[in-house]
């Protein structure tokens, strides 16, 4: 099937009509694609590289406005919120890893779409983790631009991708509650050692403030405050989740 016949396909799986199909066209090609395209002579192709560049910085603020619609509310103090800093990082974190990112990509079935060159379909590139976590992107970052930044679609919009709801219900409390046995899960099953240590504490005694490292493999990942041992800890778990994240799952 020609891209150009699946647009309406792809638009409804989405939920998002495009007022510019060229950016859902350009969210779906690799950049092998556009090379070989280059090749035979069509200059004006794009790969969707930028546009998965922007949808990481987009995806990850669309989620902590879910988050903070969710689990937030104005006070006359300001903003008080149900988790603290170390929980949403642990939430953010697994909204927007690749193994959740490539897992939506393929129940949505929007990998069948996508526009690889013939080498990397001899290699099955395209049905890398990898290469569909840059599709996830890749599709938030066109949406961005096509609906004029609006971040009311946008959150919308990943949302509805994510099934942020149910994830939520399910997942946000249990794993929410402990940064550190997160971190230790995601440990264990790739068998990193990791390991705190105090850093340093100041303040008087009935206010005091500590800071913990998070090592992994013996190199400094991270660091977290709080007002006691397991609350600087935890705050280093959720800080070093990220971080690892980004190391190892690419």
């Amino acid at each position: 099937m020609e891209f150009q016949q699946a647009i309406g396909e792809i638009e409804a799986i989405i939920g998002y009509h495009f007022r510019d199909p060229a950016l859902l066209r350009q969210a779906f090609t690799r950049k092998s694609y556009c090379n070989e395209a280059r090749q035979a002579g069509d200059r004006h192709i794009q790969s969707n590289e930028v546009l998965e560049f922007c949808g990481d910085s987009v995806l990850s603020a669309a989620i902590i406005s879910i988050l903070m619609e969710r689990c937030s509310h104005r006070s006359a103090v300001g903003l008080a919120t149900e988790l603290d800093e170390g929980s949403f990082t642990v939430i953010k974190s697994n909204l927007t890893n690749k193994t959740m990112l490539s897992r939506r990509v393929g129940e949505l079935g929007l990998s069948q779409y996508l526009l690889v060159g013939r080498g990397d379909v001899k290699r099955g590139i395209g049905t890398q983790p990898s290469v569909m976590e840059d599709l996830f992107e890749s599709i938030v970052g066109a949406v961005y631009f096509d609906c004029g930044k609006d971040m009311q679609v946008m959150t919308d919009l990943v949302g509805r991708l994510l099934d942020t709801e149910e994830y939520l219900k399910k997942n946000a409390v249990r794993q929410a509650a402990s940064p550190y046995n997160a971190l230790q899960e995601f440990c264990q099953a790739r068998k990193l050692p990791f390991s705190f240590a105090e850093i340093e504490h100041f303040g008087p005694e009935h206010e005091r403030t500590y800071v913990f490292a998070c090592y992994v493999q013996d190199k400094e990942i991270a660091r977290g405050q709080g007002g006691s041992g397991a609350k600087a800890k935890a705050a280093a778990a959720a800080a070093a989740l990220p971080i690892l994240e980004k190391i190892y799952n690419h």
